[in-house]
């Protein structure tokens, strides 16, 4: 599903830019190679410093792999996401102070403090780049590494810590976004003020790896959420009219334990010596020991020689004669001539 390339796909797709309909337009040409510009070298027009050291943390390592069921699904921290029955804004609105336990809105949640400063610290460990977008902010590019496996700083340059500044010396107008592509082995740490209640999504803008798994969802502020969000009456009312419940924990329950009917999953392979395996091992071990001790039975068996065992077969057939006749009889003098021949 990703790894394969159609056939039939144009991959190169050649367009002119231009800014005034009688603007001459400019010879098509070719480059050798093509190299990813270093965004965080804009700057933005309207001015901002950057943020303090964050007070919240939250690192996603990005992983594609074939899990237990044998389908090829996108992660986040070897978590791949499931849509919840109820919208996660829905669960914000409507479990009251519960709505600040982030277990109630399933896998793949994290609960960001009223007007505190967060930051996303993403690797992506896949092959390929991939743009991560934010639902609801802009964010400041605060540090971005194309290689985290280089030993060039240019390429990889230092890493903060946790609690430290993205360089000695704050930026004084970082980049701001709400899409970053990380290249492979890249990565990038993204610093927001958590000013703004609501759910929000954060994922990657393929959309088809958004469909296999790769999005988590930030919980901002749910109790202010509570008093400022208002939804239209028509979002409860779609839910319903699939069927889907619109109130409680992301299982449509008003409990932080029950979440019967949610889907999670499915899981990374495990690997090494597991009940199947181990059986199959131990049925081939068994078919092989049980051949070898048949070939061996049969080798130092008692058949006799060839002219024993001709005696005994002429005695057999003769007794079948003595008892009757007809086809039997036939069988001997084919076996007579045989031997007469011999």
């Amino acid at each position: 599903m990703f790894d394969v390339v159609p056939p039939t796909l144009q991959t190169n797709v050649t367009s002119s830019i231009t800014y005034a309909s009688t603007a001459p337009l400019a010879e098509a040409g070719t480059v050798d190679a093509y190299f990813d510009l270093n965004d965080t070298a804009l700057a933005p027009f309207a001015a901002q410093e950057e943020l303090p050291p964050p007070d919240q943390v939250i690192e996603l390592n990005v992983f594609f792999a074939t899990m237990d069921d044998g389908i090829n699904r996108a992660m986040f921290n070897n978590v791949t996401y499931n849509s919840p029955l109820v919208p996660s804004i829905l669960t914000e609105l409507t479990m009251g102070n519960l709505s600040s336990d982030v277990a109630v809105y399933g896998p793949q949640s994290f609960i960001l403090e009223h007007n505190q400063v967060f930051e996303i610290r993403l690797f992506n460990w896949d092959a390929g780049k991939h743009p991560f977008h934010l639902h609801g902010h802009k964010f400041q590019v605060v540090y971005k590494s194309f290689d985290v496996t280089s030993d060039d700083p240019i390429i990889n340059p230092p890493r903060p810590t946790i609690g430290e500044s993205s360089s000695p010396s704050p930026k004084s107008n970082p980049l701001r976004r709400d899409t970053i592509q990380v290249p492979a082995t890249g990565a990038v740490y993204l610093r927001v003020v958590a000013d703004n209640p609501g759910a929000w999504f954060f994922h990657c803008h393929i959309d088809w790896h958004l469909s296999a798994g790769l999005a988590v969802t930030l919980l901002e502020a749910p109790i202010q959420a509570q008093s400022v969000i208002s939804p239209p009456p028509s979002l409860a009312s779609q839910c319903l009219a699939q069927g889907l419940p619109a109130s409680g924990n992301a299982a449509g329950h008003f409990s932080t334990t029950d979440f019967q009917g949610l889907t999670v999953g499915p899981f990374p392979q495990k690997l090494g010596w597991l009940p199947k395996g181990i059986g199959a091992m131990a049925g081939c071990v068994l078919s092989a020991v049980f051949g070898m001790l048949a070939v061996g039975w049969y080798e130092i068996g008692t058949w006799g020689s060839d002219e024993e065992i001709e005696e005994e077969e002429r005695v057999r057939i003769q007794g079948i004669i003595d008892r009757g006749g007809g086809i039997k009889k036939r069988a001997w003098n084919r076996v007579v001539k045989v031997i007469r021949k011999e």
